[in-house]
């Protein structure tokens, strides 16, 4: 086969990929039709059926094709460079955003939410929850390393570690959940305006020296 009639095959099936997922943010899967994603990839159920040969394929290759992406967000929090608490959640916030807006590319949805994407996986794939709790259990890690050297340069008190980076980390699971009623450009703002709420209660401030009298 020629480059270029791979080339269109792979976009072809990523168009049916995209369309499956639009529906994924927005139907359970118990729901979804052949109609439905012959609708939203706008590709004719013939060609649908050319690249994949039933819905349950084109569910797991759609899980598949965007947890790949969702690993790419996940992998902020392997990187080995640690800097200030302060910069780390600047960074993580660019790094929501960026993944976030990826999302609504894709969808063109101001209030299209990821959260429905999981909860399609979970339920159809139970293998797939163990998989995102690895990614979850990473994330935490990075927190704690993040906050630990944090204290030991007392940029923040001497705090309880754990406790605090799951504080952050709930932060963000709280407004993803609420993701589902936030517009787009509301979400970021809201989730960096509590972290930086949270780093304030915490940061090192020097103690007050005692009076000479």
């Amino acid at each position: 086969m020629r480059t270029k009639d791979i080339e269109k095959e792979e976009r072809k099936k990523k168009q049916i990929l995209e369309g499956c997922f639009k529906l994924f943010l927005k139907k359970n899967m118990g729901n979804i039709t052949i109609d439905d994603i012959e609708k939203n990839a706008g590709i004719t159920r013939s060609n649908i059926f050319y690249y994949f040969k039933d819905k349950e394929e084109i569910f797991r290759a759609t899980t598949e094709f965007y947890y790949q992406r969702v690993e790419e967000y996940f992998a902020f929090f392997y990187q080995k460079e640690k800097k200030t608490l302060l910069q780390f959640i600047h960074d993580y916030i660019d790094n929501w955003k960026n993944f976030d807006e990826s999302i609504k590319d894709v969808t063109q949805d101001d209030f299209a939410s990821v959260l429905s994407f999981f909860f399609n996986a979970f339920n159809l794939y139970p293998e797939f929850t163990e998989r995102i709790k690895n990614l979850f259990d990473q994330e935490q890690k990075c927190w704690e390393e993040v906050i630990e050297l944090a204290v030991s340069h007392k940029e923040i008190n001497d705090i309880n570690v754990e406790f605090t980076a799951e504080k952050f980390h709930f932060a963000y699971m709280a407004v993803t959940l609420q993701s589902y009623f936030l517009p787009h450009s509301k979400k970021v703002s809201v989730l960096f305006g509590h972290m930086m709420n949270l780093y304030e209660e915490i940061k090192y401030k020097e103690p007050l020296k005692k009076p000479i009298f």
